[in-house]
């Protein structure tokens, strides 16, 4: 079982971003462009990189530019590798591309 990308503002609730991380074997989570990218502007580090099971507990917070790089390659990434055939768009996260300061965590 994995976790669900949860993106809230710090101050409020916010939008979710799917099944993925933890829900794909870990050769195609490092082929994730986004993923790529938590690991390239150090938001993951070695230690942690393949800990997306219950009892580890991933948060970031991303200024609004941040966010909209990151969630643009997680969309791409979403609905190459999701396993439930559902498909996102960045029209799906309008609310929090909206936010002065962006919480993103899987939960």
């Amino acid at each position: 079982m994995g976790y669900r990308l949860e993106i809230s503002e710090v101050k409020d609730n916010g939008d979710c971003g799917g099944k993925l991380f933890g829900y794909i074997n870990n050769e195609e989570l490092h082929k994730c462009k986004s993923w790529q990218w938590l690991k390239k502007h150090e938001y993951i580090t070695d230690e942690d990189e393949d800990c997306w099971d219950y009892g580890f507990d991933h948060q970031i917070v991303l200024w609004p530019d941040q966010f909209k790089e990151f969630i643009e390659l997680y969309i791409d990434d979403y609905n190459k590798y999701s396993q439930y055939g559902n498909k996102l768009s960045l029209d799906d996260f309008r609310k929090s591309l909206k936010f002065e300061k962006v919480l993103i965590e899987w939960a």
